[in-house]
């Protein structure tokens, strides 16, 4: 596989790509069997990868992190001035590319998250759409504890589908740590983390107008959508976010100068 440009700052790891670029990406390592982990970064996913070393030993693990918020699209331009709006994707952006070209390379399809009957009917609403696609689904609340009954099933589902392509639909992180927990028992070639992906496509929730995300206001829909679930992730995290990192900055240089000083 060529190697992709990679951008660091504020202790992330990001591949910036396109909605044509993801798509090929997932396709080829589909077709040859080279197994991908499919991760994306955003504020949230930054709060948590700074709280938490399970998350931070996900993302390690991935192949590839998209950028999947305007704050991390903002970050990255400062390393890479050429990075455009087309460089901040979400899940919802590439799957249904993702989902024709898969169709017509015969592909497999899983499905695994959401609410019971949200999974089907996202699969039923794929189905409707692209003709003749396999696609299996599986809801997402199950006990994910590494060595339950319910765990044990939900690879073994998995392992018996074999999916090209396994789409993780159970929010942030719980799907970050279940993936860690359980990547090298997946019999899936390519693995995605989608968040409420899933959701939108079984109609369990309503999609942010994709106009809002040129402005980077989709938070604001889904906030004032949801605003008990929601307002921590989107008023409290931010602050928190950049306090982090002007602390994390600021001692950074306090180091630096004791360095110089000691020479």
């Amino acid at each position: 596989m060529d190697p992709v440009e990679t951008v660091q700052v504020a202790g992330m790891t990001l591949h910036p790509l396109t909605v044509p670029q993801i798509v090929n990406e997932i396709v080829l390592r589909s077709l040859t069997g080279e197994r991908m982990l499919l991760a994306n970064h955003n504020l949230h996913s930054l709060y948590l990868m700074q709280r938490d070393p399970l998350i931070q030993s996900f993302y390690d693990r991935a192949e590839r992190t998209i950028i999947d918020g305007t704050p991390i699209l903002r970050m990255a331009q400062r390393k890479k001035d050429d990075l455009t709006s087309a460089h901040r994707v979400g899940s919802t952006d590439w799957l249904g590319a993702l989902l024709h070209v898969a169709n017509e390379a015969g592909l497999r399809i899983a499905l695994l998250g959401g609410a019971p009957g949200v999974a089907d009917r996202a699969k039923d609403e794929i189905v409707q759409r692209f003709e003749g696609i396999e696609v299996a689904a599986h809801d997402g609340f199950f006990d994910t504890t590494r060595n339950s009954a319910d765990n044990r099933a939900v690879l073994d589902w998995i392992k018996q589908f074999r999916p090209d392509v396994l789409l993780v639909g159970m929010g942030m992180p719980r799907q970050e740590l279940w993936v860690q927990e359980n990547y090298d028992d997946l019999a899936a070639t390519v693995t995605c983390t989608v968040g409420g992906c899933l959701d939108y496509i079984g109609g369990a929730q309503d999609l942010a107008p994709r106009w809002l995300g040129q402005y980077g206001l989709e938070w604001a829909y889904r906030l004032a959508r949801s605003p008990r679930r929601l307002s921590r992730r989107y008023l409290a995290e931010p602050p928190a976010v950049a306090f982090h990192l002007l602390h994390t900055r600021l001692r950074a240089s306090a180091k630096g100068g004791a360095d110089q000083a000691s020479v």
